[in-house]
Protein backbone atom coordinates (compact mmCIF):
# COMPACT_ATOMS: atom_id res chain seq x y z
CA UNK A 1 0.00 0.00 0.00
CA UNK A 2 1.77 3.36 -0.59
CA UNK A 3 1.68 6.16 1.57
CA UNK A 4 -1.11 8.30 0.00
CA UNK A 5 -3.61 5.15 0.20
CA UNK A 6 -3.66 4.94 3.40
CA UNK A 7 -6.66 7.31 3.49
CA UNK A 8 -8.74 3.88 2.12
CA UNK A 9 -7.83 1.58 4.88
CA UNK A 10 -11.05 1.18 6.98
CA UNK A 11 -10.84 2.41 10.89
CA UNK A 12 -10.36 -0.43 13.40
CA UNK A 13 -11.87 1.73 16.14
CA UNK A 14 -14.92 3.82 15.53
CA UNK A 15 -17.01 5.99 17.98
CA UNK A 16 -20.81 4.92 17.71
CA UNK A 17 -22.57 8.08 17.31
CA UNK A 18 -25.63 8.85 19.20
CA UNK A 19 -27.87 11.74 18.22
CA UNK A 20 -28.49 13.86 20.79
CA UNK A 21 -32.38 14.11 19.60
CA UNK A 22 -32.41 10.34 20.65
CA UNK A 23 -31.58 11.09 24.39
CA UNK A 24 -33.37 10.69 27.41
CA UNK A 25 -33.57 14.51 28.73
CA UNK A 26 -34.36 15.88 24.74
CA UNK A 27 -37.49 13.32 24.57
CA UNK A 28 -38.35 14.74 27.92
CA UNK A 29 -37.80 17.96 26.79
CA UNK A 30 -40.46 17.59 23.90
CA UNK A 31 -43.04 16.27 26.19
CA UNK A 32 -43.02 18.73 28.00
CA UNK A 33 -42.80 21.87 25.28
CA UNK A 34 -45.70 19.98 23.94
CA UNK A 35 -47.65 19.38 26.80
CA UNK A 36 -47.37 23.03 27.48
CA UNK A 37 -48.48 23.80 24.07
CA UNK A 38 -51.97 21.82 24.59
CA UNK A 39 -52.28 23.76 27.49
CA UNK A 40 -52.04 27.08 25.89
CA UNK A 41 -54.50 25.36 22.90
CA UNK A 42 -57.02 24.69 25.83
CA UNK A 43 -56.59 27.82 27.46
CA UNK A 44 -57.37 29.75 24.00
CA UNK A 45 -59.73 27.05 22.88
CA UNK A 46 -61.64 28.27 26.77
CA UNK A 47 -61.29 32.13 25.79
CA UNK A 48 -62.74 31.64 22.12
CA UNK A 49 -65.50 29.57 23.36
CA UNK A 50 -66.51 32.74 25.97
CA UNK A 51 -66.35 35.57 23.26
CA UNK A 52 -69.42 34.94 20.85
CA UNK A 53 -67.29 37.18 18.51
CA UNK A 54 -64.01 34.92 18.32
CA UNK A 55 -66.10 31.44 18.48
CA UNK A 56 -65.44 31.12 14.70
CA UNK A 57 -61.63 31.57 15.63
CA UNK A 58 -61.52 28.78 18.21
CA UNK A 59 -60.07 26.32 15.37
CA UNK A 60 -56.66 28.08 15.83
CA UNK A 61 -55.92 27.19 19.23
CA UNK A 62 -57.74 24.06 18.65
CA UNK A 63 -55.15 23.27 16.15
CA UNK A 64 -52.35 23.70 18.77
CA UNK A 65 -53.66 21.30 20.84
CA UNK A 66 -53.72 18.89 18.45
CA UNK A 67 -50.14 19.07 17.00
CA UNK A 68 -49.01 19.54 21.08
CA UNK A 69 -51.19 16.16 21.88
CA UNK A 70 -49.87 14.47 18.85
CA UNK A 71 -46.18 15.10 18.88
CA UNK A 72 -46.53 14.47 22.89
CA UNK A 73 -48.03 10.61 22.38
CA UNK A 74 -45.92 9.89 19.69
CA UNK A 75 -43.23 10.65 22.11
CA UNK A 76 -44.14 8.74 24.78
CA UNK A 77 -45.53 5.68 22.80
CA UNK A 78 -42.05 5.35 21.08
CA UNK A 79 -40.24 5.86 24.45
CA UNK A 80 -42.55 2.86 25.77
CA UNK A 81 -41.88 0.73 22.77
CA UNK A 82 -37.90 1.12 23.41
CA UNK A 83 -38.14 0.25 27.24
CA UNK A 84 -40.49 -2.55 26.36
CA UNK A 85 -37.76 -3.88 24.26
CA UNK A 86 -39.27 -3.51 20.93
CA UNK A 87 -38.04 -2.17 17.61
CA UNK A 88 -35.97 0.79 17.54
CA UNK A 89 -36.50 2.51 14.44
CA UNK A 90 -33.60 4.79 14.55
CA UNK A 91 -31.85 5.38 11.30
CA UNK A 92 -28.25 5.68 13.45
CA UNK A 93 -28.50 2.58 15.21
CA UNK A 94 -25.23 0.64 14.30
CA UNK A 95 -24.89 -2.70 16.21
CA UNK A 96 -21.59 -3.85 14.97
CA UNK A 97 -18.79 -2.05 16.65
CA UNK A 98 -16.10 -3.77 14.06
CA UNK A 99 -16.28 -4.61 10.73
CA UNK A 100 -14.84 -7.87 11.42
CA UNK A 101 -18.15 -8.73 13.09
CA UNK A 102 -21.57 -8.65 11.16
CA UNK A 103 -23.74 -5.90 11.37
CA UNK A 104 -27.34 -6.45 12.29
CA UNK A 105 -29.72 -4.71 10.10
CA UNK A 106 -33.40 -3.35 11.35
CA UNK A 107 -35.50 -6.85 11.28
CA UNK A 108 -32.79 -8.16 13.78
CA UNK A 109 -31.20 -10.39 10.55
CA UNK A 110 -27.26 -10.76 10.89
CA UNK A 111 -25.97 -10.49 7.55
CA UNK A 112 -22.49 -11.35 6.37
CA UNK A 113 -20.09 -9.68 4.51
CA UNK A 114 -21.29 -11.58 1.40
CA UNK A 115 -24.94 -10.66 1.57
CA UNK A 116 -25.64 -14.43 3.21
CA UNK A 117 -27.74 -14.49 5.93
CA UNK A 118 -26.29 -16.28 8.53
CA UNK A 119 -29.44 -16.89 10.71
Amino acid sequence: MRKTDKHLKRPVHRKIIVPWHDSLAARLATILLMVLVFLLGLAGVLAAMERPEYTRHAWVPAVFMLAGGGVATSVVIRMASQRSGGKRDSAYEFKSRSFNRPAQTRIGKKISRKGESLR
